[in-house]
């Protein structure tokens, strides 16, 4: 008899801590509210300028605005800002030194957006972070070959061509052959 009135009080708990619980869990599993393009593009607009209100960029700001720039492309990419946010999201990444993602959105772009207006500028920057700050010299030439066989008479293909040939050697030897080229004429 013990264990009737024992289990009935453990049924009864059960089933009134169930009852209550699942009201709870209802009330607080509300959908999330979808932002609009209008939405993330007034949210952008107010984290850019507090990013460049003040001299030293403020990574918490920054990582809001990349997180922006990033759901905003990947909900909306067909949206002509989307490729525009996320170069803007490649050159923060890169001022907050996170190089390796910032090589990957300039890779994000090129692959999704090749009419984008600053392709050639995204080649360049990529192969930049690959030669100086990843420390990737065969993807930097890989890069840079190809931003002069697609662009050939862009001015970054001259650039490019002046990156290659430097490319391993220190700041100082390259000050050095300067100096060198410079004496002789």
């Amino acid at each position: 008899m013990k264990k009737a009135k024992w289990s009935f009080v453990v049924v009864l708990f059960l089933f009134a801590t169930a009852c209550g619980t699942t009201d709870t869990k209802n009330e607080d599993k509300k959908e999330p509210v979808q932002k609009t393009k209008e939405d993330y593009s007034n949210e952008i607009t107010s984290l850019e300028k507090k990013m460049f209100a003040v001299p030293q960029m403020d990574v918490a700001v920054a990582n809001d605005a990349l997180k922006d720039y990033s759901e905003f492309a990947n909900l909306f990419p067909t949206d002509p800002k989307s490729p525009d946010y996320l170069f803007k999201a490649a050159q923060i990444q890169t001022n907050i030194k996170q190089y390796q993602q910032a090589a990957v959105t300039y890779q994000t772009i090129l692959d999704k957006y090749p009419d984008f207006k600053y392709s050639v500028d995204c080649m360049y920057l990529m192969a930049h972070l690959y030669d100086d700050n990843i420390n990737n010299e065969p993807k930097a030439k890989a890069i840079y070959e190809l931003l002069i066989q697609k662009y050939p008479n862009h001015h970054y293909a001259e650039e490019a061509k002046i990156c290659i040939k430097n490319l391993g050697k220190s700041d100082e030897e390259i000050i050095k052959e300067f100096e060198k080229k410079n004496k002789g004429k």
